[in-house]
Protein backbone atom coordinates (compact mmCIF):
# COMPACT_ATOMS: atom_id res chain seq x y z
CA UNK A 1 0.00 0.00 0.00
CA UNK A 2 1.26 3.49 -0.87
CA UNK A 3 1.98 5.82 2.04
CA UNK A 4 0.24 9.02 0.90
CA UNK A 5 2.20 11.29 3.25
CA UNK A 6 5.55 10.02 2.00
CA UNK A 7 4.41 10.21 -1.60
CA UNK A 8 3.14 13.79 -1.25
CA UNK A 9 6.36 14.83 0.49
CA UNK A 10 8.49 13.17 -2.17
CA UNK A 11 6.57 14.77 -5.05
CA UNK A 12 6.81 18.23 -3.49
CA UNK A 13 10.52 17.76 -2.74
CA UNK A 14 11.31 16.62 -6.28
CA UNK A 15 9.30 19.46 -7.84
CA UNK A 16 10.96 22.13 -5.70
CA UNK A 17 14.38 20.54 -6.19
CA UNK A 18 14.07 20.65 -9.97
CA UNK A 19 12.93 24.27 -9.99
CA UNK A 20 15.59 25.60 -7.62
CA UNK A 21 18.49 23.54 -8.98
CA UNK A 22 17.63 24.36 -12.59
CA UNK A 23 17.37 28.07 -11.81
CA UNK A 24 20.64 28.00 -9.87
CA UNK A 25 22.62 26.15 -12.53
CA UNK A 26 21.14 28.20 -15.35
CA UNK A 27 21.82 31.51 -13.57
CA UNK A 28 25.45 30.50 -13.01
CA UNK A 29 26.03 29.08 -16.50
CA UNK A 30 23.97 31.60 -18.51
CA UNK A 31 23.83 34.80 -16.46
CA UNK A 32 22.94 36.88 -19.52
CA UNK A 33 19.62 34.98 -19.72
CA UNK A 34 18.77 35.93 -16.12
CA UNK A 35 20.27 39.36 -15.49
CA UNK A 36 17.18 41.09 -16.88
CA UNK A 37 15.10 39.60 -14.07
CA UNK A 38 17.26 41.21 -11.38
CA UNK A 39 15.63 44.50 -10.38
CA UNK A 40 17.66 47.63 -11.20
CA UNK A 41 17.48 48.87 -7.61
CA UNK A 42 19.71 45.97 -6.49
CA UNK A 43 22.62 48.03 -7.90
CA UNK A 44 22.23 50.36 -4.91
CA UNK A 45 23.55 47.58 -2.66
CA UNK A 46 25.55 45.22 -4.86
CA UNK A 47 26.24 44.78 -8.56
CA UNK A 48 23.51 42.84 -10.34
CA UNK A 49 26.10 40.35 -11.67
CA UNK A 50 27.34 39.50 -8.19
CA UNK A 51 23.78 39.37 -6.85
CA UNK A 52 22.84 36.93 -9.61
CA UNK A 53 25.82 34.70 -8.80
CA UNK A 54 24.94 34.68 -5.09
CA UNK A 55 21.30 34.03 -5.89
CA UNK A 56 22.22 31.14 -8.21
CA UNK A 57 24.33 29.52 -5.49
CA UNK A 58 21.54 30.10 -2.97
CA UNK A 59 19.03 28.44 -5.30
CA UNK A 60 21.29 25.39 -5.55
CA UNK A 61 21.59 25.18 -1.77
CA UNK A 62 17.83 25.52 -1.30
CA UNK A 63 17.12 22.83 -3.91
CA UNK A 64 19.56 20.38 -2.36
CA UNK A 65 18.29 21.16 1.13
CA UNK A 66 14.65 20.60 0.16
CA UNK A 67 15.31 17.26 -1.54
CA UNK A 68 17.49 16.06 1.36
CA UNK A 69 14.44 16.19 3.67
CA UNK A 70 16.65 17.54 6.48
CA UNK A 71 14.59 19.93 8.60
CA UNK A 72 11.94 20.08 5.86
CA UNK A 73 9.82 22.77 7.54
CA UNK A 74 12.78 25.16 7.53
CA UNK A 75 13.85 24.35 3.98
CA UNK A 76 10.25 25.03 2.89
CA UNK A 77 10.29 28.28 4.83
CA UNK A 78 13.52 29.45 3.18
CA UNK A 79 12.24 28.40 -0.25
CA UNK A 80 9.03 30.33 0.39
CA UNK A 81 10.88 33.45 1.54
CA UNK A 82 13.10 33.29 -1.53
CA UNK A 83 10.08 33.08 -3.81
CA UNK A 84 8.31 35.90 -1.97
CA UNK A 85 11.41 38.03 -2.56
CA UNK A 86 11.37 37.20 -6.26
CA UNK A 87 7.68 37.98 -6.55
CA UNK A 88 7.87 41.27 -4.65
CA UNK A 89 11.02 42.31 -6.52
CA UNK A 90 9.32 41.75 -9.87
CA UNK A 91 5.68 42.42 -9.05
CA UNK A 92 5.24 44.57 -12.18
CA UNK A 93 6.16 41.59 -14.39
CA UNK A 94 3.15 39.38 -13.74
CA UNK A 95 3.55 37.70 -17.14
CA UNK A 96 6.76 36.19 -15.79
CA UNK A 97 6.21 35.77 -12.05
CA UNK A 98 2.82 34.07 -12.22
CA UNK A 99 4.76 30.78 -12.32
CA UNK A 100 6.66 31.76 -9.19
CA UNK A 101 3.34 32.25 -7.41
CA UNK A 102 2.43 28.62 -8.13
CA UNK A 103 5.85 27.44 -6.96
CA UNK A 104 5.48 29.60 -3.84
CA UNK A 105 2.26 27.80 -2.97
CA UNK A 106 3.96 24.43 -3.49
CA UNK A 107 6.74 25.47 -1.09
CA UNK A 108 4.14 26.74 1.40
CA UNK A 109 2.30 23.40 1.13
CA UNK A 110 5.60 21.58 1.74
CA UNK A 111 6.28 23.82 4.74
CA UNK A 112 2.80 23.33 6.24
CA UNK A 113 2.89 19.59 5.52
CA UNK A 114 6.12 19.32 7.52
CA UNK A 115 5.14 21.60 10.40
CA UNK A 116 5.92 19.82 13.67
CA UNK A 117 7.31 16.78 11.85
CA UNK A 118 10.93 17.90 12.48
Amino acid sequence: MIDKDKTVSLLLRIGLFVVFVYAGISALMNPSNWIGFVPQWIDIFISRDIFLMIHGITDLIIGIWVVSNFKPFYSGLIASLSLIGIILGNVTQLDIIFRDIGILFASLAFMVFNYRKN
